[in-house]
């Protein structure tokens, strides 16, 4: 195991921001919950600082995973740039795995993850999960 290895990331989530739990020990990385931004916040910036310097010394293989049952146009931003962050990976050889799960097929959804796949040339794996709530912004 290298030395110096970022530990964790964790931030609790709301009714509006989602929950994350980065482990730099192990790789696995998750967003959960929902994810609804309406201005500028300092949210995204934390987390992105901190997986920058997961960057610099990465494990052999990071496993993203998003279970986000809501999320709006900012946050599908931030997911983006997330993605481009760890192409990083990719290029150096080393594993990068993204799980994403999409509720009742939404099509919108499984839309932007194939424009996410097609932009950053990152393979992510769809798990459909059918429920018989509505989620409204």
């Amino acid at each position: 195991m290298k030395t110096g290895r970022m530990r964790t990331f964790r931030i609790n989530g709301t009714n509006l921001t989602p929950k994350i739990n980065f482990n730099g020990t192990s790789g696995e990385m998750a967003i959960t919950g929902n994810s609804i931004f309406f201005e500028k916040d300092h949210f995204w910036d934390r987390l992105f600082v901190w997986y920058m310097g997961y960057l610099r010394n990465p494990n052999e293989k990071t496993v993203l995973t998003i279970d986000l049952a809501y999320f709006n146009t900012q946050t599908s931003s931030r997911i983006m740039c997330l993605l481009k962050m760890s192409r990083f990976l990719q290029k150096k050889g080393l594993s990068f795995e993204v799980n994403w799960t999409c509720y009742d097929r939404d099509e919108d959804q499984l839309e932007l993850i194939q424009l996410f796949e097609n932009a950053t040339k990152i393979k992510i794996s769809v798990n459909h999960q059918f429920t018989s709530q509505k989620f409204v912004a």
